[in-house]
């Protein structure tokens, strides 16, 4: 009869301990699962983010350039370019830089044809002289439709969602 002692029995050798073909398959195709879900849905937030940091560029570049007009007791006007999708502040020191739009968003606004250059222009009060006008920012690869409504007179701006069509459409709070 054979005894075998505890450490004969733990220097046995064993076999490789790696992963089988199959376990590999089954890992690679439920990573491919994931992905395929995943992917679409970060699309699509990564759409909605583009759309939201314009927005945010457009308002900003239009209260900077209310500020300084104020600041600078002078009229500062913003100029928002569809084809460059640039925004720019005249005369000098109206804005502090020239902003970029990303190209995958659209610039419009709500009129029925809207040019391609358009100008909003604040008094040295801060006061917006023109009609009140609509600014919606839309992506390209999505249909996320953001708005930013400026009120004639005192110039008071609001952001939201746009809902309707153009020309027309409101600029909603949501």
């Amino acid at each position: 009869m054979l005894k075998l002692s505890l450490v004969q029995l733990c220097n046995v050798p064993k076999k490789n301990s790696g992963f089988t073909l199959l376990e590999m398959l089954i890992t690679v195709i439920v990573i491919g699962v994931l992905s395929a879900i995943i992917a679409p849905n970060l699309i699509g937030l990564y759409n909605q983010n583009q759309v939201r940091d314009a927005l945010s560029q457009v308002e900003s570049s239009l209260k900077e350039a209310q500020r300084q007009a104020i600041k600078n007791s002078k009229t500062c006007t913003v100029t928002f370019n569809r084809i460059d999708k640039t925004i720019t502040g005249t005369p000098n020191g109206c804005l502090l830089s020239t902003r970029t739009l990303n190209n995958s968003v659209t610039l419009t606004t709500n009129e029925a044809s809207p040019p391609d250059i358009f100008d909003l222009a604040f008094s040295y009060k801060g006061n917006y002289g023109g009609l009140g006008k609509t600014i919606i920012v839309s992506g390209n690869n999505s249909s996320e439709k953001k708005c930013l409504a400026i009120t004639s007179g005192i110039g008071i701006m609001r952001t939201g969602e746009f809902v309707g069509n153009i020309p027309g459409g409101n600029c909603q709070k949501k």
